[in-house]
């Protein structure tokens, strides 16, 4: 079954997306990286589809999105994501973003943070580009101007492959050189710049409130294992995967060990969000009594510590309520032992 390219004009360009299962699940947006195009999802469209909407968006310039006129930058890219939301009346998403996906997916995460539920770091990192960095972007553009994308495409392999697979998945190989030979040298040269000028945002992390999980290809040169676990001590419970036998691109090079570890943990953050909803629900009963029929206790429950979700707190974890439940328990039993015997 052949996919279906969708177009919206958001930002003053038109950009290609796919929109794929039932609109009333939770959705997942998958943010490709450079220089690909959404067609690197395509297995994780096929595993999520059935229990989620899947999104997957061409980033401007890159497969069926028109570059548009503006100069290419983080900020304008992460815009371009939430005006796909808004076009899609998505308030809030599920997002995973590879390498400059990610990038994209931290800078919208610092602007917009009420749009996200959860967030993927998929080899990807926080840090500016060192001065070495952007000295070989800018020697990356100029190479590419004077021997063409073949060559480009053909070194880049080297770097988002395991050896192994170079040698031993053709196909695939194969699969994501025609992807970046397809990509024009203009939006090549413009995202070049746009990276190497991006900002650090390893500072916002700590700002970081929701479920957060970091995935990286335990061969991975480019963003290699030490740069995902600082993103993951900087991001308050923060959850890491390692996929063996996989570089940069392990959603392709080892998918079953991708799609694993992003259902496992959507499925422990449902879980800790129904067990979240039932505690809830208790202390709500407990409340009601302790006002209902023991009026006199309303001084300790006002005393008890704030461990309530609430605009200031929103992020309390099963373990809090749990011991916040316990102590109205506690205080209630006391005062009917001491008072109704």
């Amino acid at each position: 079954m052949s996919k279906v390219l969708l177009k919206a004009n958001i930002n003053q360009h038109v950009l290609s997306y796919q929109d794929v299962g039932d609109p009333q699940n939770d959705t997942i947006v998958f943010i490709h990286g450079f220089p690909f195009d959404q067609s690197i999802w395509q297995q994780q469209i096929d595993f999520f589809k059935t229990k989620y909407r899947v999104i997957t968006y061409d980033i401007r310039g890159h497969g069926s999105s028109e570059s548009g006129n503006n100069t290419f930058g983080l900020d304008l890219f992460a815009d371009d994501l939430i005006g796909l939301m808004n076009h899609l009346e998505i308030k809030q998403a599920i997002v995973c973003g590879l390498s400059l996906g990610g990038y994209i997916l931290l800078n919208a995460i610092g602007r917009f943070p009420e749009r996200f539920k959860s967030i993927i770091l998929n080899d990807t990192k926080c840090e500016e580009d060192t001065i070495y960095q952007k000295i070989n972007r800018l020697t990356a553009i100029k190479n590419l101007n004077l021997l063409g994308i073949e060559q480009y495409a053909s070194h880049s392999l080297t770097s988002l492959f395991t050896q192994k697979n170079i040698q031993n998945n053709f196909h695939q190989v194969n699969f994501i050189k025609n992807i970046i030979l397809q990509t024009s040298i203009k939006t090549v040269d413009k995202t070049l710049v746009a990276m190497a000028v991006r900002k650090d945002t390893c500072s916002e992390l700590e700002q970081i409130k929701v479920p957060t999980l970091i995935i990286v290809g335990k061969e991975d040169a480019l963003t290699p294992i030490n740069v995902a676990q600082s993103m993951k001590n900087r991001i308050k419970d923060a959850h890491l995967a390692i996929i063996e036998n996989a570089a940069h691109l392990p959603n392709l090079e080892n998918e079953s060990d991708f799609n694993a570890a992003i259902n496992h943990f959507l499925t422990q953050i449902s879980t800790n969000h129904t067990n979240s909803t039932m505690i809830n629900q208790k202390i709500l009963e407990l409340t009601n009594e302790i006002r209902d029929k023991y009026p006199e206790l309303l001084k300790y429950l006002n005393e008890m510590p704030i461990s309530i979700p609430n605009k200031e707190n929103p992020e309390v974890h099963t373990d809090q309520l749990k011991a916040y439940y316990n102590q109205l328990l506690e205080i209630l039993n006391q005062y009917k032992e001491t008072h109704e015997k």
